[in-house]
């Protein structure tokens, strides 16, 4: 959405993998962090300087009115080792994702997680392509939605998670150095996958666009006066 509002990239999100956000923002259980307006004052951990994380908190810090100015931000990486930082004081909170809740929830950490689904419309992930793609090969495009379903519904119905992560063993994924790490983060993004039931796994939804395309605009990081369908299209999803 940034890049096609500063841009005009010739991209489009033709599908959706994560309905709801995949970010938290994780503080000590005794000085909570519960509200973007608790923000003030807080020195936070990021991923990146200027990536998804702290655009991220540009949304909510723009849609609760506190300043930007009004908060120290840290580069901190995305893992469960940030939950030292704060444990010794030099961090209040900070942003990461199921990879790093899933364990620090799993194994009792005196930690607050603060979920952004309540001020953030945009959807978590989407897949997208050129626009060139989607007018020459969209049936590419729907195949691998179609695929992209199948495996979706294949992992929900593995209750323990086992069987997918064995099916995953042969690929080189970093996680799976750990493999009890990963099936807690796997349940934990399955969760996401599926927000809006079986029928809205890989489905686009213009509404969330509309209602997260407002709330960027408000952060500076879209055009308020360009059509939110400038950044998707529904003919692929449609047939899934």
């Amino acid at each position: 959405i940034a890049a096609l509002s500063t841009g005009n990239a010739p991209i489009r999100a033709f599908g959706t993998i994560a309905h709801t956000s995949t970010w938290w923002i994780i503080s000590g259980a005794d000085a909570p962090i519960e509200t973007p307006e608790d923000f003030r004052g807080k020195t936070i951990g990021i991923v990146s300087a200027g990536g998804g994380s702290e655009k991220v908190i540009d949304i909510l810090l723009a849609g609760a009115g506190v300043p930007k100015d009004e908060v120290t931000f840290q580069v901190v990486g995305n893992s469960p080792g940030s939950m030292d930082l704060i444990e010794m004081g030099r961090l209040d909170g900070f942003i990461g994702d199921m990879s790093v809740w899933a364990p620090l929830n799993d194994r009792g950490a005196a930690m607050h997680a603060m979920s952004l689904d309540p001020y953030m419309d945009v959807p978590g992930q989407v897949y997208f392509t050129t626009n060139e793609m989607l007018e020459t090969d969209p049936d590419v495009c729907l195949a691998y939605m179609r695929a992209v379903k199948k495996a979706v519904q294949v992992i929900e119905a593995d209750e323990t998670g086992a069987a997918s992560i064995e099916a995953m063993m042969p690929f080189a994924f970093p996680e799976l150095d750990t493999p009890e790490a990963a099936t807690l983060t796997l349940q934990a993004e399955k969760e996401l996958w599926v927000a809006r039931g079986d029928e809205g796994i890989g489905k686009i939804y213009p509404e969330a666009f509309a209602k997260g395309w407002e709330q960027m605009a408000a952060a500076n990081l879209s055009d308020p006066d360009m059509d939110p369908s400038v950044a998707y299209t529904t003919a692929i999803s449609d047939q899934l």
